[in-house]
C-alpha cells in the first residue's frame, strides 16, 4: 500500500470555502482506480492547516491520479484558496505481523 500525507494551507479569509474545496476533491478521488481511502483532519490550534491522508494500492495508482486531467483541473480551479503550495510526503507501508 501507498500512504500520502498532502499538508494544505488555506488562507484565513477563505478558510470554510477550502475546507468544503478539500471535502469535494475526496469525492472525486473515490472513482478513481487504485484509491483505498481517505481521513481529513484539521489543526487544533491552526485550521488553515488542513492535513489529508490518502491510502493506494500502489505508487503507480496515485501517480495516475496525480496525472490526470481530473486532478490538475480541480487543483487548478481552486489554486486561490490556499496561501502555499501544498506539500506531500509519500510512504511504502509494510507487512504488519
Amino acid at each position: 500500500m501507498h500512504v500520502v500525507l498532502a499538508q494544505h494551507f488555506a488562507h484565513p479569509e477563505k478558510l470554510q470555502q477550502a475546507q468544503e474545496g478539500v471535502l469535494k476533491f475526496g469525492l472525486a478521488l473515490r472513482s478513481f482506480s487504485g484509491f483505498i481511502g481517505r481521513h481529513t483532519v484539521i489543526d487544533s490550534e491552526d485550521p488553515t492547516r488542513i492535513l489529508s491522508i490518502t491510502l493506494w494500492r500502489n505508487k503507480t495508482c496515485y501517480e495516475a491520479w496525480q496525472n490526470s486531467p481530473t486532478r490538475i483541473g480541480f487543483t487548478e480551479r481552486h489554486n486561490h484558496m490556499w496561501s502555499r503550495a501544498t506539500e506531500r510526503s509519500t510512504y511504502d507501508s509494510i507487512d504488519e505481523l
